[in-house]
């Protein structure tokens, strides 16, 4: 009955730590906040009301979970990722106490999972990024065409844009307007949405808006090769669906087989925790299969 106590008080509190840290960063995230609105209620700019600080460029690994959509401090995010490995090592080490590696080696797939799941939701994301804003440099380019400035072009095609490009548009302009250079400006959406459309994108603006010349010939060529990369994308996609599914297929079954003979022939499943090597063989199994599942995704994974 200890035994069985020990993981949910361990897991309730590193819970509590989670949420008082959460609270923490949120909290100085509003003080902050409220002095830089203060200071520019006063007059004074916000180096004046508190020390300055020098902004450094986030780290890969922040940038990774930025694109991915996860906006809290890479420590937290690893501290949780650091509890689910821990909490699937302390259960695989219960399943094969004999087998002392299952248990790391299960805890390094699940982080190694993790982070291969991130990787891909932030290109997933960053794709369906790339989707609407080919859409949205047409607005522009039509902006521009009617004698709009470029930081008003940018606004107005925001204005019919969906989301999240509308947002993050939105910034851009209210950013140029309020005179911060180019390079500061375009960095919101390249950490965010870091894909070839959105370089070529951002990259475009920081040229023009230095040398100058007109914006919306080179828009057109961009939205050319955005388009024409989209649809290659799309093409290869189609061509690889059909081994993705069976992969996902391949992953889910053996744990669908699982759960029907435990409704239907328990006794079948019991006898291999009876045998010498059952629990063993068992999580081996699992193991392998979560091995080979990150090895065909990372094979069929579609660079472009």
């Amino acid at each position: 009955m200890t035994h069985s106590l020990e993981l949910p008080i361990l897991f309730t509190a590193l819970a509590v730590i989670f949420v008082i840290t959460v609270r923490f960063i949120r909290a100085r995230r509003v003080l902050q906040a409220d002095q830089s609105h203060l200071g520019r209620l006063l007059g004074r700019t916000a180096g004046e009301l508190e020390e300055p600080v020098v902004e450094e460029a986030p780290s890969p690994m922040a940038r990774r979970f930025r694109a991915a959509g996860l906006h809290w401090p890479v420590p937290t995010i690893l501290t949780v990722i650091a509890v689910i490995a821990f909490v699937v090592m302390l259960i695989v080490s219960g399943l094969s106490p004999r087998m002392r590696w299952a248990g790391p080696i299960a805890a390094a797939v699940t982080v190694w999972t993790i982070l291969s799941l991130t990787s891909e939701a932030a290109r997933q994301r960053a794709w369906r990024f790339e989707r609407r804003l080919v859409d949205a440099i047409d607005l522009m380019v039509g902006a521009l065409s009617a004698g709009q400035a470029p930081a008003d072009a940018i606004a107005s095609a925001a204005e019919g844009a969906l989301e999240p490009v509308k947002t993050e548009l939105s910034e851009l302009a209210n950013q140029l307007r309020a005179s911060i250079p180019v390079e500061r400006a375009v960095q919101r959406i390249v950490e965010r949405y870091d894909s070839e459309g959105v370089r070529i994108f951002t990259q475009l603006l920081i040229a023009k808006w230095e040398v100058g010349g007109p914006l919306a010939p080179s828009l057109q060529a961009v939205t050319r090769t955005m388009r024409h990369g989209l649809r290659l994308r799309g093409q290869l996609h189609t061509h690889v669906s059909g081994a993705q599914t069976a992969a996902l297929v391949v992953a889910i079954v053996p744990y669908l087989l699982i759960a029907f003979f435990l409704w239907k022939r328990p006794e079948a499943l019991a006898l291999v925790w009876k045998l010498p090597f059952g629990p063993q063989l068992f999580v081996s199994a699992v193991v392998l299969q979560l091995v080979g599942f990150i090895w065909l995704r990372r094979i069929l994974r579609i660079e472009l």
